[in-house]
């Protein structure tokens, strides 16, 4: 009942950030069911970030998709970093943040910053609705059209820190927009996906590339924003299981081109599976594990 209350109160608060809420309230009902599978990927998560503690030098730190601080170590990222920014679009995790102040280490800032980070989601949500709401008979190749012509805007500002971690950003920035250009087709057009989650080709691939200028203009701000050191950290992929078959069923999650930043070269890389919904749990017929890729870069002399 608390947590619902929260949630009904911040919705309040916040007007136009259901979504982000719901996500970060989904993530944390799941936490909650799913702790002791969850607990070899964020270790690794945690491991990962934190041989950003070993590299000489760097007072100040980005943490991109801060969340509720599941992954991070920010204990000890605190005895090395003297400034540490959070970055998340969903209010609910301000009260983690919080909480965080108290075990950081003294002479520790820690700055909280509730932002959208694209700067294209909202805009790009509000264009589509006013299309749709003027244009109730658009066919499936102007609606194609319209998802080809948008273009991101300015994202928000990073520059000022010595490095960045980007914490599953990349690959949960375009499922914001995908469910938005869902929920809009249906409003406005009574317009569903199939059961596989995808609409006729041509359109499904406009939406495909509209969710891939969003994940490159996120490459593009780690590669241009001046850091010395930048971890990124995303899925590769969802996978879906049943446990009495060999057969997974693979969905996308990375739709940019490319995931590399040239103006970086990788000092340590790895990969892992996170087991995020095992079968039974949540859903009595399959199970679904992430593909995440883990890079730590170092700007190029």
């Amino acid at each position: 009942m608390l947590r619902l209350f929260k949630y009904r109160r911040l919705k309040q608060q916040y007007p136009g950030r259901e979504d982000y809420l719901d996500m970060g309230f989904g993530i944390e009902a799941r936490y909650s069911r799913c702790r002791k599978y969850w607990r070899p990927h964020l270790n690794l998560s945690r491991l990962f970030v934190n041989s950003l503690i070993e590299v000489p030098g760097g007072s100040s730190l980005a943490v991109l998709g801060a969340g509720r601080l599941y992954d991070i170590d920010l204990k000890e990222l605190s005895k090395k970093f003297k400034k540490i920014a959070l970055y998340d679009c969903d209010p609910g995790v301000m009260p983690y943040w919080k909480k965080a102040k108290r075990v950081i280490a003294p002479g520790c800032q820690l700055d909280f910053h509730l932002a959208e980070l694209t700067g294209s989601i909202d805009r790009w949500s509000d264009k589509l609705s006013d299309f749709l709401g003027r244009n109730p008979a658009a066919d499936l190749k102007i609606l194609g059209d319209f998802l080809l012509s948008l273009e991101c805007g300015a994202a928000v500002e990073l520059f000022g820190f010595d490095a960045a971690v980007s914490l599953n950003l990349l690959s949960q920035i375009p499922i914001y927009w995908r469910d938005r250009v869902n929920n809009l087709f249906e409003k406005y057009l009574d317009l569903y996906v199939d059961d596989n989650g995808c609409y006729e080709p041509a359109l499904q691939a406009a939406l495909e590339e509209s969710m891939a200028r969003l994940q490159s203009q996120h490459i593009e701000i780690l590669n241009g924003s001046g850091f010395s050191r930048v971890v990124l950290i995303y899925d590769k992929a969802f996978l879906y299981y049943q446990q009495d078959k060999s057969l997974w069923q693979e969905e996308r999650a990375v739709f940019c081109n490319s995931t590399s930043l040239s103006n970086y070269h990788p000092v340590l890389e790895s990969s892992w599976f996170w087991h995020i919904a095992p079968q039974g749990v949540e859903q009595p017929d399959y199970g679904v594990i992430h593909d995440v890729t883990a890079t730590h870069y170092a700007v190029k002399e």
